[in-house]
């Protein structure tokens, strides 16, 4: 994958604030590198919240936006978050393979949301995988 469009958003249910920035600076279509370079530049928290969801949508352009420097940990680990209350087992693994902090995004989340919990039972799962070595939870 190389690049995203409009449509494509669209279709992955993104909310109507990203497409319509997305339309504004990018028009119907964008590269995945010229996405990333702008949410980089970008310093207000949606910006990065943006990257993070664009990040847990799918296998196909987690990898695309990592390829093309991509910040897994964005935002508090909130793509590694996403990816694992919306059942993507496979993105949750590729984020943690690439430095997405399972730690971290098990202690903020849990400390901030009551409505969490099954997605911290999904990243739990991992801290004891072969995916990464175990660690201690500590909130």
């Amino acid at each position: 994958m190389t690049e995203i469009t409009w449509q494509e958003l669209k279709d992955m249910k993104a909310c109507i604030g990203a497409m319509h920035k997305f339309r504004e600076i990018f028009g119907k279509k964008a590269s995945i590198k010229d996405v990333v370079k702008e949410l980089k530049t970008r310093r207000h928290f949606l910006y990065r919240a943006w990257e993070a969801w664009l990040l847990a949508q799918n296998l196909v352009l987690t990898e695309a936006m990592i390829e093309n420097g991509a910040n897994v940990g964005v935002a508090d680990n909130y793509a590694l978050y996403t990816a694992a209350i919306y059942n993507r087992p496979e993105v949750v693994e590729l984020l943690i393979k690439n430095g997405a902090d399972i730690q971290d995004a098990i202690s903020f989340w849990a400390r901030s949301y009551k409505n969490v919990r099954g997605a911290v039972r999904v990243l739990e799962q991992y801290l004891y995988s072969e995916v990464v070595e175990p660690r201690c939870i500590v909130f």
